[in-house]
Protein backbone atom coordinates (compact mmCIF):
# COMPACT_ATOMS: atom_id res chain seq x y z
CA UNK A 1 0.00 0.00 0.00
CA UNK A 2 1.37 4.01 -1.05
CA UNK A 3 1.65 5.80 2.64
CA UNK A 4 0.70 8.93 3.43
CA UNK A 5 4.01 10.41 2.14
CA UNK A 6 4.33 9.00 -0.86
CA UNK A 7 0.65 10.59 -1.81
CA UNK A 8 1.83 14.09 -0.23
CA UNK A 9 5.04 13.40 -2.75
CA UNK A 10 2.94 12.98 -5.76
CA UNK A 11 0.08 15.68 -5.46
CA UNK A 12 3.26 18.02 -4.19
CA UNK A 13 4.89 17.17 -7.66
CA UNK A 14 1.86 17.68 -9.77
CA UNK A 15 0.78 20.98 -7.67
CA UNK A 16 4.10 22.15 -8.98
CA UNK A 17 3.98 20.75 -12.56
CA UNK A 18 4.60 24.65 -14.76
CA UNK A 19 2.70 24.80 -18.12
CA UNK A 20 6.32 26.25 -19.72
CA UNK A 21 8.40 23.26 -18.36
CA UNK A 22 8.35 20.69 -21.14
CA UNK A 23 10.92 18.46 -18.99
CA UNK A 24 8.51 18.26 -16.27
CA UNK A 25 6.08 16.68 -18.79
CA UNK A 26 8.98 13.57 -19.07
CA UNK A 27 9.60 12.83 -15.78
CA UNK A 28 6.30 13.23 -14.50
CA UNK A 29 5.76 9.58 -13.16
CA UNK A 30 9.03 7.85 -14.58
CA UNK A 31 9.85 6.61 -11.51
CA UNK A 32 6.91 4.04 -11.69
CA UNK A 33 7.24 3.81 -15.09
CA UNK A 34 10.95 2.76 -14.38
CA UNK A 35 10.29 0.11 -12.16
CA UNK A 36 7.81 -1.18 -14.32
CA UNK A 37 9.91 -1.92 -16.98
CA UNK A 38 13.00 -3.24 -14.72
CA UNK A 39 10.39 -5.20 -13.67
CA UNK A 40 9.42 -6.95 -16.94
CA UNK A 41 13.26 -7.71 -16.98
CA UNK A 42 12.96 -9.61 -14.00
CA UNK A 43 10.16 -11.55 -15.57
CA UNK A 44 11.64 -12.56 -18.63
CA UNK A 45 14.64 -13.56 -17.48
CA UNK A 46 12.88 -15.89 -15.06
CA UNK A 47 10.55 -16.93 -17.46
CA UNK A 48 14.16 -18.19 -19.87
CA UNK A 49 16.90 -20.39 -18.81
CA UNK A 50 17.92 -19.73 -15.16
CA UNK A 51 19.80 -22.65 -15.16
CA UNK A 52 16.85 -24.38 -12.50
CA UNK A 53 16.71 -28.52 -13.36
CA UNK A 54 13.27 -29.45 -14.23
CA UNK A 55 11.76 -31.45 -11.63
CA UNK A 56 9.40 -33.03 -14.38
CA UNK A 57 12.43 -34.43 -15.80
CA UNK A 58 13.87 -35.45 -12.61
CA UNK A 59 10.43 -37.08 -11.89
CA UNK A 60 10.40 -38.98 -15.78
CA UNK A 61 14.19 -39.68 -15.53
CA UNK A 62 13.11 -41.94 -11.87
CA UNK A 63 10.50 -43.54 -13.36
CA UNK A 64 12.41 -44.38 -16.12
CA UNK A 65 15.17 -46.06 -13.78
CA UNK A 66 12.71 -47.91 -11.87
CA UNK A 67 11.02 -49.40 -15.17
CA UNK A 68 14.75 -50.53 -16.49
CA UNK A 69 15.29 -51.99 -13.20
CA UNK A 70 12.12 -54.03 -13.69
CA UNK A 71 12.63 -54.75 -17.06
CA UNK A 72 16.38 -56.55 -16.14
CA UNK A 73 15.09 -57.81 -12.97
CA UNK A 74 11.90 -59.79 -14.27
CA UNK A 75 10.66 -61.74 -17.26
CA UNK A 76 13.26 -62.80 -19.90
CA UNK A 77 16.33 -60.98 -18.65
CA UNK A 78 15.69 -62.67 -14.46
CA UNK A 79 17.12 -65.87 -16.48
CA UNK A 80 20.16 -64.29 -17.49
CA UNK A 81 21.51 -62.60 -13.85
CA UNK A 82 21.99 -64.39 -10.81
CA UNK A 83 20.16 -63.29 -7.21
CA UNK A 84 22.89 -61.47 -6.53
CA UNK A 85 23.07 -59.50 -9.93
CA UNK A 86 19.13 -58.69 -9.08
CA UNK A 87 19.62 -57.51 -5.42
CA UNK A 88 22.75 -55.09 -6.93
CA UNK A 89 19.87 -53.78 -9.30
CA UNK A 90 18.31 -52.88 -7.16
CA UNK A 91 20.80 -51.02 -4.05
CA UNK A 92 22.06 -49.22 -7.42
CA UNK A 93 17.92 -48.44 -8.11
CA UNK A 94 17.74 -47.36 -3.97
CA UNK A 95 21.06 -45.21 -4.78
CA UNK A 96 19.38 -43.47 -7.62
CA UNK A 97 16.08 -42.57 -5.19
CA UNK A 98 18.54 -40.81 -3.08
CA UNK A 99 20.32 -38.95 -5.49
CA UNK A 100 16.69 -37.88 -6.96
CA UNK A 101 15.44 -37.04 -3.85
CA UNK A 102 18.52 -34.76 -3.53
CA UNK A 103 18.02 -33.29 -6.54
CA UNK A 104 14.05 -32.70 -6.04
CA UNK A 105 14.69 -30.99 -2.99
CA UNK A 106 17.13 -28.60 -4.59
CA UNK A 107 14.95 -27.70 -7.08
CA UNK A 108 11.92 -27.24 -3.75
CA UNK A 109 14.64 -25.17 -2.29
CA UNK A 110 15.10 -23.18 -5.47
CA UNK A 111 10.95 -22.92 -5.95
CA UNK A 112 10.64 -21.41 -2.32
CA UNK A 113 13.36 -18.62 -2.90
CA UNK A 114 11.63 -18.02 -5.96
CA UNK A 115 8.27 -17.59 -4.39
CA UNK A 116 9.41 -15.42 -1.86
CA UNK A 117 10.86 -13.44 -4.42
CA UNK A 118 7.34 -13.43 -6.26
CA UNK A 119 5.46 -12.25 -3.24
CA UNK A 120 8.15 -9.51 -2.94
CA UNK A 121 7.57 -8.24 -6.03
CA UNK A 122 3.74 -8.81 -6.23
CA UNK A 123 3.80 -5.92 -3.43
CA UNK A 124 5.90 -3.49 -5.22
CA UNK A 125 3.80 -4.18 -8.15
CA UNK A 126 0.58 -3.15 -5.90
CA UNK A 127 2.35 -0.38 -4.72
CA UNK A 128 3.29 0.78 -8.50
CA UNK A 129 -0.23 0.16 -9.51
CA UNK A 130 -1.83 2.49 -6.78
CA UNK A 131 1.26 5.05 -7.51
CA UNK A 132 0.01 4.83 -11.29
CA UNK A 133 -3.58 5.99 -9.71
CA UNK A 134 -2.17 8.78 -7.91
CA UNK A 135 -0.15 10.15 -10.69
CA UNK A 136 -3.19 10.04 -12.97
CA UNK A 137 -5.89 11.40 -10.25
CA UNK A 138 -3.01 14.32 -9.52
CA UNK A 139 -2.37 15.17 -13.03
CA UNK A 140 -5.60 15.46 -14.01
CA UNK A 141 -6.11 17.24 -11.46
CA UNK A 142 -3.47 19.62 -11.87
CA UNK A 143 -4.24 19.39 -15.85
CA UNK A 144 -7.75 20.86 -15.20
CA UNK A 145 -6.36 23.67 -13.34
CA UNK A 146 -4.24 25.19 -15.80
CA UNK A 147 -7.00 25.13 -18.03
CA UNK A 148 -8.88 27.06 -16.10
CA UNK A 149 -6.17 29.68 -15.33
CA UNK A 150 -4.89 30.17 -18.93
CA UNK A 151 -7.99 29.80 -20.56
CA UNK A 152 -10.78 30.64 -18.39
CA UNK A 153 -10.59 34.51 -20.66
CA UNK A 154 -10.47 32.74 -24.08
CA UNK A 155 -7.24 34.66 -24.81
CA UNK A 156 -5.55 33.29 -28.13
CA UNK A 157 -2.95 34.87 -27.83
CA UNK A 158 0.80 33.17 -28.08
CA UNK A 159 1.56 32.42 -24.28
CA UNK A 160 -2.16 30.89 -24.52
CA UNK A 161 -0.69 28.40 -27.57
CA UNK A 162 2.14 27.31 -26.08
CA UNK A 163 -0.02 26.15 -22.57
CA UNK A 164 -2.32 24.59 -25.02
CA UNK A 165 -0.14 22.25 -27.01
CA UNK A 166 1.53 21.84 -22.96
CA UNK A 167 -1.92 20.85 -22.11
CA UNK A 168 -2.38 18.35 -25.10
CA UNK A 169 1.50 16.68 -24.45
CA UNK A 170 0.90 16.44 -20.42
CA UNK A 171 -2.22 14.77 -21.39
CA UNK A 172 -0.97 12.12 -24.00
CA UNK A 173 0.75 11.58 -21.21
CA UNK A 174 -1.74 10.58 -18.22
CA UNK A 175 -2.99 8.59 -20.87
CA UNK A 176 0.46 7.05 -20.73
CA UNK A 177 0.41 6.53 -17.04
CA UNK A 178 -2.89 5.09 -17.40
CA UNK A 179 -1.87 2.60 -19.73
CA UNK A 180 1.17 1.79 -17.89
CA UNK A 181 -1.38 1.13 -14.70
CA UNK A 182 -3.49 -1.03 -16.44
CA UNK A 183 -0.01 -3.03 -17.37
CA UNK A 184 0.71 -2.91 -13.73
CA UNK A 185 -2.82 -4.58 -12.90
CA UNK A 186 -2.18 -7.41 -15.79
CA UNK A 187 1.10 -7.93 -14.13
CA UNK A 188 -0.06 -8.46 -10.61
CA UNK A 189 -2.68 -10.88 -11.75
CA UNK A 190 0.30 -12.97 -13.65
CA UNK A 191 2.51 -13.08 -10.43
CA UNK A 192 -0.58 -14.54 -8.56
CA UNK A 193 -0.90 -16.91 -11.43
CA UNK A 194 2.87 -17.48 -10.81
CA UNK A 195 3.01 -17.46 -7.06
CA UNK A 196 -0.25 -19.52 -7.11
CA UNK A 197 1.59 -22.30 -9.86
CA UNK A 198 4.97 -22.31 -7.61
CA UNK A 199 2.85 -22.60 -4.00
CA UNK A 200 1.17 -26.26 -6.24
CA UNK A 201 4.52 -27.70 -7.40
CA UNK A 202 6.28 -26.98 -4.06
CA UNK A 203 3.19 -28.81 -2.43
CA UNK A 204 3.62 -31.74 -5.07
CA UNK A 205 7.35 -32.03 -4.41
CA UNK A 206 7.34 -31.80 -0.58
CA UNK A 207 4.27 -35.31 -1.02
CA UNK A 208 6.47 -37.24 -3.81
CA UNK A 209 9.82 -36.66 -1.51
CA UNK A 210 7.87 -37.40 1.74
CA UNK A 211 5.40 -39.54 0.74
CA UNK A 212 5.59 -41.13 -3.02
CA UNK A 213 9.56 -42.00 -2.57
CA UNK A 214 9.52 -43.30 0.69
CA UNK A 215 6.50 -45.91 -0.57
CA UNK A 216 8.67 -46.73 -3.83
CA UNK A 217 12.00 -47.11 -1.22
CA UNK A 218 9.87 -49.77 1.03
CA UNK A 219 8.79 -51.41 -1.60
CA UNK A 220 12.05 -51.96 -3.58
CA UNK A 221 13.79 -53.08 -0.04
CA UNK A 222 10.16 -55.30 0.34
CA UNK A 223 11.71 -56.29 -3.31
CA UNK A 224 14.74 -57.23 -2.00
CA UNK A 225 13.92 -59.27 1.08
CA UNK A 226 11.96 -61.31 -1.14
CA UNK A 227 14.61 -62.03 -3.52
CA UNK A 228 17.23 -62.85 -0.12
CA UNK A 229 14.73 -64.67 1.46
CA UNK A 230 13.46 -66.88 -1.88
CA UNK A 231 17.23 -67.61 -2.31
CA UNK A 232 17.75 -68.86 0.63
CA UNK A 233 14.55 -71.09 0.36
CA UNK A 234 16.04 -71.94 -2.81
CA UNK A 235 19.60 -72.86 -1.07
CA UNK A 236 17.62 -74.75 1.37
CA UNK A 237 16.01 -76.92 -0.59
CA UNK A 238 19.46 -77.89 -2.52
CA UNK A 239 20.65 -78.63 0.93
CA UNK A 240 17.25 -80.72 1.50
CA UNK A 241 17.45 -82.83 -1.85
CA UNK A 242 21.57 -83.66 -1.13
CA UNK A 243 21.08 -84.83 2.24
CA UNK A 244 18.16 -86.89 1.40
CA UNK A 245 20.86 -88.67 -1.44
CA UNK A 246 23.47 -88.23 0.96
CA UNK A 247 21.18 -90.39 3.71
CA UNK A 248 19.62 -92.89 0.66
CA UNK A 249 23.38 -93.67 -0.53
CA UNK A 250 24.64 -94.29 3.24
CA UNK A 251 21.63 -96.32 4.25
CA UNK A 252 22.63 -98.36 1.03
CA UNK A 253 25.90 -98.76 2.07
CA UNK A 254 24.68 -99.60 5.64
CA UNK A 255 22.75 -102.25 4.68
CA UNK A 256 25.73 -104.36 2.46
CA UNK A 257 27.66 -104.32 5.62
CA UNK A 258 25.14 -105.23 7.63
CA UNK A 259 24.29 -107.98 5.52
CA UNK A 260 28.11 -109.34 5.27
CA UNK A 261 27.74 -109.47 9.18
CA UNK A 262 24.58 -111.21 9.18
CA UNK A 263 25.99 -113.66 6.66
CA UNK A 264 29.31 -113.68 8.87
CA UNK A 265 27.49 -114.41 12.02
CA UNK A 266 25.61 -117.03 10.60
CA UNK A 267 28.78 -119.09 9.52
CA UNK A 268 29.86 -118.18 13.23
CA UNK A 269 27.12 -119.57 14.62
CA UNK A 270 27.63 -122.66 12.43
CA UNK A 271 30.91 -123.15 13.69
CA UNK A 272 30.10 -123.29 17.24
CA UNK A 273 27.27 -125.57 16.69
CA UNK A 274 29.57 -127.38 14.93
CA UNK A 275 32.12 -127.43 17.53
CA UNK A 276 29.80 -128.45 20.24
CA UNK A 277 28.21 -131.50 18.15
CA UNK A 278 31.74 -132.37 18.05
CA UNK A 279 32.26 -131.77 21.75
CA UNK A 280 29.15 -133.78 22.29
CA UNK A 281 30.14 -136.98 20.30
CA UNK A 282 33.78 -136.73 22.30
CA UNK A 283 31.87 -136.38 25.29
CA UNK A 284 29.76 -139.34 24.88
CA UNK A 285 32.89 -141.43 23.55
CA UNK A 286 34.80 -141.05 26.48
CA UNK A 287 31.76 -141.91 29.03
CA UNK A 288 31.50 -144.70 27.13
CA UNK A 289 35.03 -145.49 27.66
CA UNK A 290 35.42 -144.64 31.81
CA UNK A 291 32.06 -147.21 31.54
CA UNK A 292 34.07 -149.78 29.73
CA UNK A 293 37.00 -149.61 32.33
CA UNK A 294 34.66 -149.35 35.43
CA UNK A 295 33.43 -152.86 34.40
CA UNK A 296 37.26 -154.02 33.40
CA UNK A 297 38.39 -153.07 36.92
CA UNK A 298 35.09 -154.75 38.78
CA UNK A 299 36.22 -158.04 37.03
Amino acid sequence: MVDQTTKKRIWSEANNLSATDDLAIWAYGAESQNYLNDFSKEMAWSAGDNGYESSTDVLNDLIHEIDETERRNSSFFSNLCSNDQKTRNYRNLLKYINNTVIRLQLNQAKLIKDLSILQKMESQIIDCHEQFSWYVEAGQARLSAIRNEFFSDNNGDEQSNEVQEWCVRFEKRLQTLELSKTIALQNIAQIRLLIKSDKRLIDQLEDCVSITIPSWRTQISIYMGIENVTESLKTQSELSVTIKRSMKKGHGLRSVDMQKAHESDIALKTAIQSLLEVANELSDESEKENALLQKITEV
